[in-house]
């Protein structure tokens, strides 16, 4: 999944933030079972309004330049009527994460799942320069206190098995 300044400021080089970006959608992709934005199908501008959908408006600057956003929203950036709205980053984690392991009996508990929910929001901002670094993706609490101590459990019980 290419980040958003790849569409929006194509002449500009991609930094580490936007691997930050494709590390987000590959973290939600294995909690959800399935990516945070339908791909299948979706044009560009699709994916775009899906985007604004689940976290939010684009940049004011984006905004302005993209072309299509009408077909999507009104002059105010609500959704046109009649059109699918992909629910918040929120709603979308309840449907896809949450669903899904409590039809096997193991979902995320409440801190879990809003550490999970805090590290996407801030990996997934549009603005690269506003994303976390990797330090501070591994620093974030939902890293420290479920990811990298589940991966110590399952690197240590592979060893004795």
């Amino acid at each position: 999944m290419r980040p958003p300044e790849a569409r929006f400021e194509p002449d500009a080089p991609l930094s580490y933030s936007a691997d930050i970006w494709s590390l987000a959608f590959a973290i939600w992709e294995i909690i959800g079972m399935q990516p945070i934005f339908s791909t299948a199908f979706a044009t560009a501008d699709e994916l775009v309004s899906q985007q604004i959908d689940v976290l939010g408006p684009l940049p004011s600057s984006w905004w302005m330049h993209w072309q299509e956003r009408n077909h999507f929203f009104d002059d105010d950036g609500h959704p046109k009527e009649g059109r699918f709205v992909w629910p918040g980053i929120e709603l979308a984690f309840e449907e896809c994460a949450q669903k899904f392991r409590r039809k096997r009996g193991s979902d995320f508990d409440k801190e879990e799942a809003t550490a999970i929910i805090d590290l996407m929001r801030r990996m997934l901002v549009f603005r690269p320069e506003e994303r976390p670094t990797v330090q501070e993706v591994l620093q974030s609490d939902w890293m420290v206190k479920w990811a990298l101590p589940e991966l110590r459990r399952s690197s240590h019980a592979k060893q004795f098995s």
